[in-house]
């Protein structure tokens, strides 16, 4: 509990996954394009009808790459907060002290910000404190 905070996973997955999602859109576009230019009885098929039913096919596609590029966004902006914070973890994890009596850790006052330094930090919480410590004293 009380080694330093990992460092983020690759998120190679995610562009696995959106490029299986695109792979399934593109299908329904290919399929949209071929019927319309299929030369089977055109008088019952008209354009915009193959479009709207394109269109039907490829929405939970759509929705579903939608949602996988918001969550992917999103996690890319905490781990590059997260990655710029490193150095600050690794400064104020090396500097920090666990007291065996007590039970928990400290933080040393010299790299830590405000009054986190006077707290006595249980172990479970203690990875959580190093990191946002590194995040108060990364903004000044």
């Amino acid at each position: 509990m009380l080694s330093p905070p990992p460092a983020p996973p690759s998120r190679t997955a995610w562009w696995i996954w959106l490029t299986v999602l695109t792979g399934y859109c593109a299908g329904w576009i290919a399929v949209g394009v071929w019927s319309i230019h299929d030369g089977s009885d055109s008088s019952e098929l008209t354009p915009w009808g193959v479009v709207a039913g394109v269109a039907l096919c490829m929405s939970p596609g759509l929705i579903a790459i939608t949602v996988v590029l918001v969550m992917l966004v999103r996690r890319l902006r905490t781990d590059r907060q997260w990655r710029k914070a490193m150095p600050a973890i690794g400064a104020i994890w090396s500097a920090a002290w666990f007291c065996g009596r007590c039970g928990g850790a400290f933080l040393d006052s010299r790299t830590t910000p405000g009054q986190m330094h006077h707290e006595l930090i249980p172990p479970h919480a203690f990875r959580d404190a190093v990191y946002l410590a590194a995040i108060g004293s990364f903004a000044r």
